[in-house]
């Protein structure tokens, strides 16, 4: 991807309802990829169970400036990403054991870290839910919202 460049359609899929803005939780950041990784998230989430009334496929373009290659992580919390970002040659060793020595390590933290190096977003090849490009928005101002699609139940 080219800086600057940008990722229209990105999917996501939530059990939140409608809502007009992204918000920031305790994730890294705002999780996206295919149509078809979005679904399998779904079913990862709900575990066999029918979809629910709140259920619905966000379709967003992204602006993603300066975006972080990193492998699928599996699970993107904290710890791993700094072990990732260690791993990539984006901080150092030292950078990372005084982290993890200071407890330092939270969704702020690597976010500062990301933007000081340059980086406002992440790419990985997703193997968790299936394959192809999947992106991690860190700021909700990088997210338009295109349309919202109701999740249908499974009969």
């Amino acid at each position: 991807m080219t800086p600057g460049a940008l990722v229209d359609p990105a999917f996501h899929w939530t059990d939140m309802g409608d809502f007009d803005q992204f918000e920031m939780t305790n994730d890294i950041g705002f999780h996206f990829g295919t149509r078809a990784t979005a679904l399998r998230r779904a079913e990862q989430v709900r575990g066999g169970e029918p979809a629910s009334q709140d259920e619905r496929l966000i379709v967003a373009q992204l602006r993603l400036e300066a975006p972080l290659s990193l492998p699928d992580l599996l699970c993107w919390e904290p710890k791993a990403i700094i072990n990732a970002l260690e791993d990539v040659g984006v901080i150092s060793q030292l950078d990372a054991e005084e982290a993890f020595q200071e407890a330092l390590i939270d969704r702020h933290w690597v976010q500062e870290v990301l933007a000081k190096k340059g980086f406002d977003s992440i790419v990985y090849e997703n193997h968790t839910e299936g394959g192809g490009k999947s992106w991690i928005a860190l700021d909700p101002e990088q997210i338009t919202i295109r349309a919202r699609e109701r999740v249908a139940a499974a009969s």
